[in-house]
């Protein structure tokens, strides 16, 4: 009786061992360090209709839209202890028009954030280096963004066009600048976990020409080719109010 007792003991051992070791353990989740931006292009509520919708702006002038374009810099993560995670050397080119609205921001690391922010244009040393050194797929290459100075070896940071309705006329602004570049900081406390950020944002267009400025494209002006002057310096401030964070998750 003794030896049945002591056979089941020592199988009941091994079965446990067995089953304990085959146990399969959860593989650790795999942080990506990967933040996306969204951003929604609209004028008064509505998407952007590129081809031949009129739209009215605040002065009254009615528009098409043919071409939105611009660049952002120096992207930048603020936690709540107050630290800045600077993600250096990342750009991106919004082109709507062409599809171009996401922004793919990569190392970023697994905290509590209070904030992010980046800039629309450049810093002074990259918007006045050698075009040339870009590929041609590169934010940056002017073949891929047409939205360089050849003749002031600087950027145009953001492409502003269309006709207008009325006459027929167009409109160009083509705003530059060292002076002109517009730093935005969006606060919003958001968790980066393992998996990747997506933030949802979106542009109002009407807001280059309406806010703090009512801009009147008849008696204001139809172009902008310089860092300053009236109508550069109402329009970059207008831009200041242009983008809106909807969610971070």
């Amino acid at each position: 009786m003794k030896k049945y007792i002591l056979i089941l003991l020592t199988a009941g051992i091994l079965f446990s061992c067995n089953e304990t070791e085959s146990d399969p353990q959860p593989d650790p989740i795999p942080e990506v360090m990967e933040m996306t931006i969204d951003i929604d292009h609209r004028i008064n509520d509505s998407a952007i209709d590129w081809i031949n919708t009129t739209y009215t702006l605040g002065a009254g002038t009615k528009v098409n839209i043919t071409r939105l374009a611009y660049i952002l810099s120096n992207f930048y993560l603020i936690k709540v202890n107050g630290d800045s995670v600077h993600l250096d050397d990342q750009y991106a080119l919004i082109d709507p028009k062409r599809g171009l609205w996401s922004v793919k921001l990569t190392d970023i690391p697994m905290a509590n954030y209070s904030g992010y922010g980046f800039s629309l244009g450049l810093n002074s040393d990259v918007n006045h280096a050698d075009p040339n050194q870009w590929d041609v797929n590169h934010p940056l290459s002017p073949v891929n963004n047409a939205l360089h100075w050849n003749w002031t070896a600087g950027y145009i940071f953001i492409a502003v066009e269309g006709r207008i309705a009325d006459n027929g006329g167009s409109y160009v602004f083509h705003l530059a600048g060292d002076r002109n570049r517009v730093d935005y900081n969006f606060p919003l406390n958001f968790e980066k976990k393992e998996a990747a950020l997506n933030a949802q944002m979106r542009f109002d267009y009407e807001e280059i020409f309406e806010n703090p400025n009512l801009f009147d494209m008849e008696t204001d002006g139809k172009s902008a080719h310089t860092e300053d002057g009236p109508v550069a310096t109402a329009l970059i401030q207008n831009l200041a109010k242009a983008f809106t964070v909807e969610s971070v998750e």
